[in-house]
């Protein structure tokens, strides 16, 4: 437990020793591990900007429908749903291949090696002379997502100490919600292929950042390296901590493991309840419809104003969209530990349910002719008793002054 007293000592009880910390010290090795999950969560900006690509290259392909070559291409209805749908497909593979590599290669080098996926599905997708070649840039793209997905978090868990862990982990959202908001905010004067660009850029400017970045801790005290793992601690945690005993805790644990099989660790009572919550968020999450609005948010909008005069430019209403899911993120990190997980999750999931419902029904209204013409008729009655209301006050008022 670790309580911050008057002088401002930070207390660090453990079951050997009881040490203390400057808080300076506390504040500095706060900043190291911030700047390293910042660094290593800049994979999921990338991320962010190839699964709302499909926004921004419907749209193009719709009004322009030219390759890179000045081309035509021509997308079919089933053609632009794969847009979105072959990114699932590739993450299969993607999140099996990336879950094997880093126990094999490292952490770091896992992440390092996601530059190959991100890059050639952005030089394919941006190269794409006809539907197929594109389709299959974005196969690509899914294996990228897959693997991002593990192995980037796999690293942020393991550089951060617990007391700070499930904060860090709030920098892959914010990164996946400003990537969205990049790629729809471009998406209004690019056409699809030059996301590729962008995207490579991207993906190579993350590549280099990531490559001064530590080894993960528990990786080398794994393979036996503790020596190298010492070195690493001591930059993360500062020299006054005890990583002596970091060192022996992560060594014992994974000894414990060893000797384990995985089935029996996976029928452990708390084991089976952590995965039983863990699965039923997931699902959730992915039944909830937020994934099918991220990558469609433009056929949705063009879809239901359509016949709406009037309306909002589809262009501007998608950007206002992720406006608001950016704001979202980073007002869900302000109160997420005044409220707790659970809470959060439960208002989150309430608010995605009301918006699905008027979504919904506002689909249901507008489809429906019958109940249509009468929202119209309710709509001339309701204007003109307003209107006889307002010319009422105003006769009124007039009389007044007179």
């Amino acid at each position: 437990a670790a309580k911050e007293n008057v002088e401002g000592i930070v207390q660090i009880t453990k079951d050997e020793e009881i040490g203390q910390i400057p808080l300076d010290e506390g504040r500095h090795r706060t900043i190291r591990q911030v700047v390293i999950v910042a660094i290593a969560s800049l994979w999921f900006m990338s991320l962010g900007i190839l699964l709302a690509f499909s926004n921004g290259a419907e749209a193009d392909i719709r009004r322009h429908g030219k390759t890179i070559y000045g081309t035509p291409i021509t997308f079919s209805s089933k053609q632009l749903d794969m847009l979105s749908s072959m990114i699932y497909v590739g993450s299969i593979p993607g999140s099996l291949l990336w879950g094997w590599l880093p126990g094999k290669l490292g952490r770091k080098a896992a992440i390092l090696l996601l530059v190959l996926p991100h890059s050639i599905g952005w030089l394919v997708t941006g190269l794409a002379v006809n539907p197929v070649m594109l389709l299959t840039g974005r196969f690509i793209h899914g294996i990228a997502q897959g693997a991002t997905s593990v192995a980037s978090i796999t690293y942020i868990v393991e550089i951060g100490e617990s007391s700070i862990r499930g904060k860090l982990l709030i920098f892959t959202q914010i990164f996946i919600a400003i990537g969205f908001f990049i790629t729809v905010t471009l998406g209004l004067g690019l056409h699809y292929f030059q996301f590729a660009y962008l995207g490579v850029t991207f993906s190579i400017i993350s590549f280099v950042l990531h490559l001064p970045l530590p080894e993960s801790p528990l990786y080398l005290v794994v393979n036996g390296r503790q020596e190298e793992a010492k070195k690493i601690l001591i930059k993360l945690r500062g020299s006054m901590t005890e990583i002596e005993s970091e060192i022996f805790n992560l060594k014992h644990e994974n000894e414990y493991l060893k000797n384990q099989s995985v089935l029996t660790n996976l029928l452990q009572p708390q084991v089976l309840k952590s995965l039983a919550v863990v699965i039923t968020v997931f699902l959730i999450q992915n039944m909830s419809g937020l994934y099918v609005f991220y990558f469609n948010a433009t056929r949705i909008i063009v879809d239901s104003t359509r016949n709406s005069p009037g309306a909002i430019d589809e262009r501007l209403a998608v950007v206002l969209s992720f406006i608001l899911q950016l704001a979202g993120t980073v007002i869900a990190i302000s109160y997420i530990d005044k409220i707790g997980r659970k809470k959060s999750i439960i208002m989150s999931l309430l608010l995605v349910a009301i918006c699905n419902f008027i979504m919904g029904s506002y689909d249901i209204v507008t489809k429906n002719t019958c109940i249509s013409n009468c929202f119209n008729e309710m709509n001339s009655t309701t204007t003109e008793i307003v209107t006889a209301a307002i010319d009422q006050t105003t006769f009124t008022a007039d009389n007044d002054n007179i």
